[in-house]
C-alpha cells in the first residue's frame, strides 16, 4: 500500500494498481524533489513524515502456502495512525479480471493450494483449462483463504472482504445464505473510493486534483499506457464458457452489489 499525507492506495492486484502506484509515485518524486540524505535523517528521527511511503506487507490472505511480503496490504493492515485518511483503490469488471488472472498465470508460479491437493486434483497441472481454473480457485478459497467449502462466495468476493473490510475473518466466519440475501456486506463494507480500472487514466487524474494537485501537475497521467496487461478483452468471447460465466455472475453477486451501490455497472463478457 502507498501511504500518502491526504490518502493511503490500497494495491488490489489485477485491476490496474501496478499503473496507479508508479504513477502516484512519480508524480510525488517530482512534485516533492528533496536532497534524500536530509530527508532520511529527518523520517529516521521522526521529526517529519515523508510525503508517500510504500508499506511491504505480509500476505495475510492465503493460508498453508508460503508468500513473500509484497505491496497487497488490506485495509485491517492500514495502521492505526493513518486509519483516518481517505482510502482509494482500483477496482474492475469481475468478469475480465477473472480472465485476466488465469491468462496471468500467477497461479502457475504460486498455486493456491498444497502440491498434494495439485498432484490429486490436477495431475496435468499448470495447464488447465478455464472450467478447470475455476475448479482450482474453488479449492484455493477452501483450503487456502476459508478453511471450509466456499458454498455460494466466489473467489474474488472472499478476496474483496480480505482486502477492504474492517474485520475480515469474523465477516467470511458469518458468512453464509442469510447474509448474502439480505446483502449485509453493503452494510459492512467501509467508505472506500473506487477508481475504475476501465477509465483509470481520467479517474485516477481527477482524483488527485482533489487531492490538492494541478492539472498540470496530473497531465502526464492522461497518457500513461497500461502496465502488466494480458489483452484478455479482446480475446473474451474464445475463452469464456457456460461454466466460468455462470460462476462469476452468481458466486460474485455480492461484489456487482457493492459495485453499484457505488454508481458503477459491469456486464457480462457475452
Amino acid at each position: 500500500m502507498l501511504i500518502t499525507k491526504k490518502f493511503v492506495l490500497l494495491n488490489y492486484p489485477k485491476t490496474g494498481s501496478t499503473f496507479a502506484r508508479e504513477a502516484i509515485q512519480k508524480l510525488y518524486s517530482e512534485k516533492y524533489r528533496e536532497n534524500p540524505v536530509v530527508s532520511k535523517i529527518l523520517r529516521k528521527l521522526k521529526v517529519r513524515e515523508p510525503a508517500i511511503q510504500e508499506l511491504m506487507l505480509p500476505n495475510i490472505k492465503v493460508k498453508g502456502v508460503s508468500r513473500p511480503r509484497d505491496q497487497h496490504g488490506c485495509y485491517c493492515q492500514i495502521p492505526s495512525r493513518y486509519k483516518n485518511r481517505e482510502v482509494v483503490t482500483v477496482v474492475r469488471n469481475p468478469f475480465t479480471r477473472f480472465l485476466s488472472a488465469y491468462k496471468y498465470g500467477w497461479w502457475k508460479k504460486y498455486p493456491p493450494v498444497s502440491q498434494l491437493l495439485l498432484d490429486k486434483h490436477f495431475p496435468h497441472f499448470p495447464d488447465l483449462s478455464f472450467d478447470e481454473y475455476v475448479d482450482l480457485t474453488e479449492l484455493g478459497v477452501e483450503h487456502g483463504r476459508l478453511g471450509r467449502p466456499p458454498g455460494n462466495l466466489g473467489s474474488q468476493t472472499v478476496q474483496f472482504i480480505q482486502m477492504f473490510f474492517n474485520n475480515p475473518e469474523s465477516t467470511l466466519e458469518k458468512v453464509d445464505d442469510k447474509y448474502l440475501e439480505n446483502q449485509q456486506y453493503l452494510k459492512d463494507v467501509p467508505a472506500i473510493t473506487f477508481l475504475r480500472q476501465e477509465t483509470l487514466n481520467e479517474d485516477l487524474a481527477e482524483f488527485l486534483i482533489q487531492k490538492g494537485f494541478s492539472a498540470d501537475d496530473v497531465n502526464f497521467i492522461l497518457n500513461m499506457k497500461k502496465i502488466n496487461t494480458t489483452n484478455s478483452e479482446k480475446v473474451a468471447g474464445a475463452v469464456w464458457t457456460p461454466k466460468t460465466l455462470s460462476y462469476v455472475k452468481h458466486k460474485e453477486k455480492a461484489m456487482f452489489d457493492i459495485f453499484r451501490e457505488k454508481g458503477i455497472n459491469y456486464d457480462s463478457p457475452l
